[in-house]
């Protein structure tokens, strides 16, 4: 009995031999060290530390902690550390190296030249009249301009309401769905035929009766249109006695310098 009692002993001291020598070999494989910042010199943190070995395989990583503190396990075959963080340069370590203090430098990006114009009247798809256009003058008018190209609609359906979406108090009233009729009203006035606005073609009355419906006529087809103009206010007066303002739909020329276009 004694014999087995003193067997048992030797061997529960081995166990703890060898378990003490093991955390001994873990401890000298252990690689840490601090990555910081190269300029500021604070710690970094959650910065990726991956182990590689001369492939760039990765074999193990880990993330640095509150401190800029990391450790790793060294496997047999590791040759090198990456140290990897958004908005900083990559660096790359040797194992051999360890401990290692990494300072990372921030990554400087060179961006191209970026030019700033400023857009002309003619490139927005809606703008105001000039001040001065030919005999006319409307500084300090209540006015609007219409590029029908530059709008973001459908200009084969004619409809009124994309085309005149973007000037403030006009009420639509869509009263048939081929584009016929604009119907258009201002200042809360009736729309129905665009009855109380002046409705003009290249500056003339397209109706005959300028007190009846100006649009009872036809409307100009929104991709014949180059630009159209709105004049409201006391300002559209000038123009006739319809309370809504003026109407001018101007359209396209053909090419001066050729003598057949499409």
């Amino acid at each position: 009995m004694m014999q087995r009692l003193a067997i048992s002993t030797w061997a529960l001291v081995a166990a703890v031999a060898v378990g003490f020598a093991q955390a001994g070999e873990f401890e000298a494989a252990q690689l840490s060290g601090q990555v910081i910042d190269g300029e500021t010199g604070e710690e970094l943190t959650a910065v990726v530390v991956e182990l590689l070995n001369d492939r760039d395989s990765l074999l193990a990583h880990t993330l640095t902690d509150a401190d800029g503190d990391y450790a790793l396990r060294i496997v047999p075959e590791a040759s090198q550390l990456r140290f990897t963080y958004l908005g900083y340069t990559p660096v790359f370590a040797k194992t051999s190296q360890a401990p290692l203090t990494i300072r990372l430098e921030p990554d400087a990006i060179e961006l191209g030249a970026v030019t700033v114009a400023d857009a002309s009247r003619g490139e927005l798809a809606q703008t105001k009249l000039n001040d001065v256009d030919g005999v006319a003058i409307y500084a300090g008018r209540k006015t609007e301009l219409i590029l029908p190209d530059k709008l973001q609609a459908n200009l084969a359906t004619n409809n009124a309401r994309e085309i005149y979406k973007g000037v403030a108090g006009l009420t639509v009233w869509e009263s048939d769905a081929a584009g016929l009729q604009l119907s258009i009203g201002a200042r809360g006035l009736n729309p129905n035929r665009t009855s109380n606005f002046n409705t003009r073609q290249n500056g003339f009355d397209i109706s005959a009766d300028a007190l009846g419906y100006p649009e009872s006529y036809y409307t100009p087809p929104a991709q014949s249109l180059q630009r159209v103009e709105l004049v409201r206010g006391a300002a559209s007066l000038q123009y006739g006695t319809q309370f809504g303002g003026l109407l001018n739909f101007k359209l396209k020329e053909g090419d001066a310098n050729r003598k057949l276009a499409v």
